[in-house]
């Protein structure tokens, strides 16, 4: 059996079809692991407090590892650009942020976006998530791209 490009590996010759079905059904979950998509959000021209764009919605679980923020045109002045996740219109406590002066910030998806423990946020198949403007502190033509993995189960 040899490995091929997407970290599956190819069937050996003579197998029942319940060895099938086990080695089939594990190379389509390792397939959906490897699985990325990104949802780039962007908020163009001067921010507005509160502002909520980018609701997206799709028939997979995904899991969100990271937000990227980038200021395109501003950066934040006098303190820190900070956004929110919803999920389902539920506003999750954790915090991004991208500090005065900075046009670029990476951070981690800790927890389930409540304060559980964690790696992630878990957006169920079919439900919605959003990105809010939370302290735009005068930054412009923000992008923020949310880090997905999809999760076929």
């Amino acid at each position: 059996m040899s490995v091929l490009a997407n970290g599956t590996e190819d069937l050996p010759s003579g197998l029942t079809p319940a060895a099938a079905y086990a080695l089939v059904n594990t190379a389509i979950q390792k397939i959906a692991q490897m699985n990325l998509l990104d949802k780039d959000v962007p908020f163009f021209g001067l921010i507005r407090d509160g502002q909520q764009r980018g609701t997206s919605q799709i028939a997979i679980e995904r899991l969100i590892t990271a937000v990227e923020i980038r200021a395109e045109s501003a950066p934040p002045v006098g303190s820190a650009l900070v956004v929110q996740l919803v999920v389902n219109s539920n506003l999750q406590s954790q915090q991004y942020m991208l500090g005065v002066g900075g046009v670029y910030a990476l951070a981690a998806v800790t927890g389930d976006g409540n304060g559980g423990s964690g790696s992630g946020l878990v957006v169920p198949a079919n439900q919605t998530v959003a990105v809010q403007m939370i302290n735009s502190n005068q930054a412009a033509d923000v992008v923020v791209t949310l880090k997905c993995q999809l999760r076929i189960l």
